[in-house]
């Protein structure tokens, strides 16, 4: 992959992770709907993070 496509998608998920934080926090919502808003705050920022990291590693060929 390559280092710009990996940084879009590193914007993209952070953009998710922050808009979920933001609904969770500002919004009232109910408490099961609040965690699955956790949930999807954490796993956008984990997957921003896998994804700048394997565009670093090297390719053969």
């Amino acid at each position: 992959m390559q280092r710009r496509a990996a940084a879009a998608y590193f914007l993209l998920f952070l953009v998710l992770s922050i808009g979920a934080y933001a609904i969770d926090t500002m919004a009232n919502v109910p408490a099961a709907r609040s965690k699955g808003l956790v949930a999807v705050t954490v796993m956008s920022a984990v997957a921003g993070i896998l994804l700048i990291g394997l565009s670093y590693l090297p390719v053969r060929g």
